[in-house]
């Protein structure tokens, strides 16, 4: 027989109520604000509930009381008791009643609104893990980040299956005197998922994705846009763009049987100023003369060669040239727009397990994983981090064959480094079973295999056997669970020199659990 949440929560309301106040609290009314608790803004819209029953809480990863909607709920509702404890008080007690009863497993995200939350709590308990989503952004950079940004704009999208939180922000670093200056701040956003499970306000665990370009503000407006380009064709010619404009002519391809270009021949009208015709070298009596394949592509300004120098003396950022030199070699087209249409991702990826490689595009050093990109024309290859495939949108294809979007394109790269990660651990716990047979580790296995992560108990063993065979690992690749009242019970009984053996594979909430729980973090 299933639970039902809405009664009891209000009955126990009533009943706290009555023993503070001689004043009666309406069942109605206690329902009312109940089901504003959970994010409803009816009873009766709580009770039609269908898609994801509140009895799932004791599942949820997170659980966030509708503060305001609370607030708002209280405000409109008539003849509630003068000394009704406070909104923020009422979603404590309710908050205390269903963990002390097992109903809600999850962290409870407690704060007057969830953007508050979002900006005061979770993103700075983040910042690890969104330096490292900015890892890549921040070697283009001559700065260190040591502080954290703050965090402005922050929108909550209320969706059917999920709520998602966005932000952006200004990370300032500080810029470093032994490095060329190339700017020293990211303009970033993160996105936070939350996929429902329970109710309006139980979720799954979080998903975090992070993104920012280098703030180029401090460029000389000249020196960032520069004057526009003589066009390629002009260039060739020998000509002014001016005087392009005065001549008219007909173009012949000059390709292969399989449609690759090999040049063009340009015949010009007799009605062309002889004046500009005589400026064109090489052109036959016939007024006649063959341009190169990429003649009438769009140019693309690099920095040149003897870039500009900064107020102190150092050569700015030369990180579009050092693109440009590592893949127009390997492409037909000869600017980089047109070059990068030829690129796609192959779906091939590596794990080398340790960050010690290199991006063969940008010269990125640090990095764990590669994904192969190929040009379709020329079938060169190179091994590029996966922000080079998303900065320079680099063409990713579903299984059908079709070409993903932006968001696409980032959601699968994550869905296969998830996987890597996955894999992984799985490696390291495959290798701890070989090293030291026995029951325990094996079923730490295939547990792992059955859920993709483990319980408190088993990955204080599995930690402690990793490090003492000196198996290769990365402790943040694992997830622990605490999403039910037994773990954290478990958790809690657990000395801390244990819990500090998988302290890195928890969650910022995770940890906050262990604190709460009298775990202390370890030293640094």
């Amino acid at each position: 027989m299933s639970t039902d949440l809405s009664k009891l929560c209000a009955d126990f309301l009533r009943q706290k109520h009555a023993s503070l106040s001689p004043e009666k609290l309406k069942a109605s009314h206690a329902r009312e604000l109940v089901a504003a608790f959970f994010g409803y803004k009816s009873h009766a819209a709580l009770m039609a509930e269908k898609a994801y029953p509140l009895q799932r809480l004791e599942d949820a990863y997170i659980f966030i009381p509708d503060l305001p909607l609370l607030e708002d709920r209280r405000v409109k509702l008539n003849d509630l008791p003068a000394d009704l404890i406070s909104s923020m008080n009422i979603a404590k007690l309710l908050s205390d009643f269903l963990s002390g009863e097992g109903l809600c497993g999850g962290n409870v995200w407690l704060y007057d609104s969830l953007e508050s939350y979002i900006t005061d709590v979770f993103l700075p308990d983040s910042q690890a893990l969104i330096d490292d989503e900015l890892s890549g952004v921040m070697a283009e950079t001559n700065a260190g980040f040591f502080d954290t940004p703050y965090y402005d704009d922050v929108k909550i999208h209320n969706g059917d299956d999920e709520l998602i939180v966005t932000a952006s922000a200004q990370y300032k670093g500080e810029s470093l005197d032994d490095k060329p200056f190339c700017g020293d701040t990211i303009d970033m956003g993160v996105q936070i998922t939350l996929p429902r499970i329970a109710g309006k306000r139980g979720f799954y665990d979080f998903e975090l994705e992070v993104g920012g370009s280098i703030n180029d503000d401090w460029v000389d407006p000249d020196l960032k846009y520069g004057k526009p380009l003589q066009s390629r064709l002009a260039e060739e010619l020998g000509i002014s763009d001016d005087d392009l404009e005065m001549l008219e002519w007909e173009t012949q391809e000059n390709s292969s049987n399989d449609g690759l270009i090999y040049d063009f021949i340009l015949t010009f009208d007799d009605t062309c100023p002889p004046e500009i015709l005589g400026k064109i070298e090489g052109l036959s009596d016939d007024k006649t003369i063959r341009v190169s394949a990429n003649a009438f592509d769009e140019h693309t300004q690099l920095a040149e060669p003897s870039t500009p120098n900064d107020n102190r003396g150092n050569t700015m950022s030369t990180y579009p040239k050092r693109v440009a030199d590592n893949i127009l070699p390997l492409s037909m087209a000869g600017d980089l727009p047109a070059a990068f249409k030829e690129w796609h991702f192959t779906d091939k990826v590596k794990d080398h397990l340790k960050p010690n490689e290199d991006c063969e595009l940008c010269d990125n050093e640090k990095l764990r994983y590669h994904f192969e990109i190929e040009n379709e024309i020329t079938r060169n290859r190179l091994w590029i981090g996966s922000s080079c495939i998303l900065k320079f949108q680099v063409q990713v294809f579903d299984n059908k064959g079709n070409v993903l979007n932006a968001k696409d394109t980032e959601k699968k790269l994550n869905k296969l480094k998830d996987k890597m990660c996955y894999d992984a651990c799985i490696n390291a716990l495959k290798n701890l079973a070989i090293a030291e047979p026995n029951e325990i580790l094996s079923n730490a296995l295939n547990y792992y295999l059955k859920n993709k992560y483990l319980t408190p108990k088993y990955a204080f063993v599995v930690f402690w056997r990793l490090n003492k065979n000196d198996i290769d690992h990365s402790p943040s690749f694992f997830k622990v669970a605490l999403n039910k009242n037994k773990y954290k019970e478990h958790l809690e009984e657990m000395d801390t020199f244990k819990v500090h053996t998988f302290w890195k594979a928890l969650s910022s909430s995770q940890k906050k659990i262990a604190e709460r729980l009298g775990h202390t973090a370890p030293p640094a």
